[in-house]
């Protein structure tokens, strides 16, 4: 299928940022644009409609489970204040990844739930724009069903909207967004029908139009069971009715046929009866397309049962010969989510509904009718209740001829929305052509330059691996600061400065340029700065990365770097994939293929190597590693338990024979000592003998202590005036150390407590203190506030304990 407006929308659905609004009448194409969009396009797409089946039928999801937005009125001044709008890391990887929404059937989204939607964007994306940055594309025809408002809630949403409709949203009148019609319709092709469609559809019926509508009313008629009329009327109970009569009217005794459902499958969004009862004879409609490729029937053709059995039915066609025997169909509930490796966006399994794909015919609501065509139908539609539905129920059937009207179509059946016609007519004086083209090309051509060239995603990444390893040096072996240190600072911010000059420049030149991307001038500069940036990354990005390794023995840090590193990984290889695949020219077509290619592939597992020891004695350095494991192994706990890898480096340096020279290794207390020091110790004495290894000697005895102990010591010094940090100093000892050699002569009562704590202060905390008896020192501080340092808080704690205890 070609045409220009179909051809200009994937122009610009493909090839720009633009938010495009698609529009056209019944049976021009619109839905199978979105599947080819879908399963074509470059661009990283998620499906989403209003309602549950809309959804189903789109292969997408609904938007109140895409953007977790609450039914009913979504009020835009209370929205982000909300509890209800937290979102799980899944779900804002989703948002943060997707290039391109599709929404289906855009005539039933209300204004609200569209601001809703460019809330949540905003939100997780970039703020300062709308729909968050995402390109949105908006498909729906505004002559079919609008959106459901009741009247209370339209007396809440008219404070802020004109209409109810997607199009009053303030996201959507600051989208710019373009609106693309059909012309060409593909399922009717009388001219002579398809002009009275259009009249109908305007609300303008001419005389002619009219008399040849009306000569299709035949309130008799009654077909026959195997002529393939549906009856489409306006209300649900109407449909029910005819067809449950028509069922108990069939001789033979029924036969149920219950779903099969797994999973999660909302029941709103039911693609077919739970509880389906047919008997031979039934006329019955197809629910689904022939998925074996042969094309026996499509979604709304109309049959009869010939036969049945407990999981097969068997339909004649309406006007065919062939049988077909109907199997149960699966319809998929589906979620979106981010492939943690590839960076892709995956469709999720959530649920599973397996039906046979038939129901009950002879009567359809034109509600349910939307998206469907007949090639007979009988129309109910004196009773039109909504804009749209007298155009939604004539536009169903192929031609004139099988068309048979039950009751009168009156003036009154050509229900029109004023605010419909007024947008129809906004929307109708401006048609985007060749010039709005290559605007939007031009600005999306420099933006995916930008992107492509952009290093600055890396920089979070490389940020959170330096902060986890600055948290925890003791517990992580590898030249993380050496590799990661400089990455930001030396590279990846003189590059970005490069990127953002060069913009610059570029943007210049293609305010000159007839035709940005046909520019040799513009290609060439390009090309080398895609040289240039491919060399910079790989060189001192890509490359130091892959040559890292580390190694810990804390599994909850290992899962927080492996999982940085994993997005850094993906990032760098997407880079490198796409500069590689324009080695030989660039063009934006073979970028955004590159692109998609790359978002695709899955990156080669990265290997966990263990850093070598940069120490000597690496042998002796595998050994003790070997014992501990053994150890922790033994024991079921965690190989830092034993010794730390700080510990097991620094035996590795001062090789310890005895337990003194043990006692003197990083983490080697009594305990310590006493439980592991012989083996240790025995290790250490055979590799060096092994290896010539001169022992070494025990450290010279201590000095002896001093007459005073070190805690009368800070006390005489600070009896003499001097302040904390002086004491520190002079003896070579923390401040925190000091503070606790003085507080212990104030719970002694040698020291009074205000000599530490002002007075003033120390009431306020006692208060605090005697009013809650807290179980933590975490939970004083969090009441005191953090103006209280915790030595202040702890000595308050240990006096009070002292007084009860008295």
């Amino acid at each position: 299928m070609s045409n220009n407006e179909l051809d200009l929308a994937w122009q610009f659905v493909n090839y720009t940022g633009r938010h495009i609004f698609l529009t056209g009448k019944a049976g021009t194409g619109k839905t199978t644009f979105l599947h080819r969009v879908r399963t074509e396009g470059l661009k990283r797409a998620v499906v989403a409609a209003p309602t549950g089946v809309a959804a189903v039928n789109a292969k997408g999801v609904t938007l109140h489970s895409l953007f977790q937005l609450p039914f009913g009125v979504i009020d835009p001044e209370r929205m982000p204040r909300e509890g209800k709008f937290k979102f799980n890391k899944a779900k804002i990887e989703l948002i943060r990844s997707m290039d391109l929404l599709i929404i289906d059937e855009v005539s039933m989204v209300r204004a609200d739930v569209l601001d809703a939607v460019d809330r949540v964007l905003r939100r997780f994306r970039r703020a300062d724009r709308v729909f968050g940055g995402v390109q949105v594309l908006m498909i729906g025809d505004m002559e079919q069903l609008p959106p459901v408002t009741k009247e209370d809630e339209w007396e809440i949403l008219r404070r802020f909207y004109e209409t109810p409709y997607f199009f009053s949203s303030k996201a959507f009148r600051e989208s710019g967004a373009l609106t693309i019609e059909l012309k060409h319709i593909y399922r009717q092709e009388d001219e002579t029908f398809i002009r009275l469609l259009n009249e109908v559809r305007q609300g303008r019926l001419s005389d002619q139009s009219l008399r040849l509508l009306q000569s299709r009313y035949r309130p008799d008629f009654e077909p026959g069971d195997d002529e393939g009329y549906i009856l489409l009327t306006t209300h649900n109970y109407k449909a029910d009715r005819l067809n449950r009569k028509k069922l108990e009217a069939l001789p033979g005794d029924p036969v149920t046929y219950r779903a099969q459902i797994k999973g999660h499958f909302p029941e709103n969004a039911y693609p077919a009866k739970e509880e389906l009862v047919l008997k031979r004879g039934a006329q019955v409609m197809f629910l689904k397309n022939d998925r074996s490729g042969l094309r026996r029937y499509y979604n709304g053709k109309i049959g009869t049962v010939t036969d049945l059995d407990d999981d097969r039915v068997w339909v004649r066609p309406a006007g065919e010969d062939q049988i077909i025997e109907v199997e149960a169909e699966t319809w998929e509930n589906v979620r979106y989510k981010v492939d943690d490796r590839t960076g892709e966006i995956l469709e999720n399994k959530q649920g599973s509904f397996s039906q046979i794909p038939l129901r009950l015919a002879w009567a359809i609501t034109i509600h349910k009718s939307q998206g469907l065509t007949f090639d007979k139908a009988i129309i109910d539609a004196e009773l039109s209740f909504a804009h749209g539905q007298t155009y939604v129920a004539l536009s169903r059937c192929r031609s004139l001829e099988g068309l048979v009207l039950k009751t009168p179509i009156r003036a009154g059946a050509f229900i029109r929305d004023r605010q419909i016609e007024d947008f129809g007519r906004q929307i109708a004086a401006f048609k985007p052509g060749p010039e709005e083209w290559q605007a939007s090309a031009r600005e999306y051509f420099l933006q995916t330059v930008d992107q492509m060239l952009d290093l600055s995603p890396a920089r979070p990444l490389i940020n959170r691996i330096l902060q986890i390893y600055r948290k925890h040096p003791n517990s992580i072996e590898g030249e993380v600061e050496q590799t990661f240190g400089p990455m930001v600072p030396q590279v990846i911010d003189p590059l970005t400065e490069v990127k953002d000059k060069f913009l610059a420049q570029l943007r210049r030149m293609a305010a000159q340029s007839a035709d940005i991307q046909k520019d040799e001038a513009i290609r060439e500069r390009i090309e080398k700065a895609i040289a240039y940036f491919r060399q910079e990354t790989e060189e001192k990005l890509d490359k130091p990365f892959r040559a890292f390794s580390y190694t810990t023995e804390n599994k909850q840090l290992e899962k927080d770097l492996d999982a940085v590193l994993e997005k850094l990984d993906r990032l760098f290889s997407e880079k490198m994939s796409v500069f590689q695949a324009l080695d030989d020219g660039f063009s934006l077509e073979k970028y955004l293929e590159a692109r998609a290619r790359a978002r695709a592939a899955k990156p080669a597992k990265r290997k966990k190597t263990k850093p070598v020891f940069s120490g000597r004695h690496a042998d002796l350095c595998d050994l003790l590693r070997s014992y501990r494991w053994e150890q922790a192994t033994g024991q079921d706990v965690p190989a830092f338990h034993i010794f730390t890898q700080k510990s097991l480096y620094d035996l590795c340096e001062k090789l310890p024979v005895t337990p003194r020279q043990l006692a003197e290794v990083h983490g080697f207390g009594r305990v310590r000592i006493e439980r592991y020091g012989d083996d240790i110790t025995d290790i250490i004495r055979s590799y060096c003998l092994a290896n010539e290894i001169p022992l070494p000697e025990d450290p010279p005895p201590k000095k002896k202590k001093p007459d005073k102990s070190t805690y009368e010591i800070s006390l005489e010094l600070f009896r003499q005036g001097k302040r904390i940090e002086e004491i520190a100093r002079q003896r070579g000892l923390k401040d925190e150390t000091v503070w606790r050699h003085l507080s212990r002569f104030v719970l002694s009562g040698r020291l009074p407590v205000e000599a530490l704590i002002p007075e003033e202060r120390f009431r306020h905390l006692k208060a605090i203190w005697n009013r809650h008896h807290f179980e933590s020192l975490s939970a004083f501080r969090e009441k005191a506030g953090e103006t209280f340092s915790w030595n202040e808080l702890r000595l308050v704690r240990d006096l009070a304990q002292k007084e009860r205890d008295v």
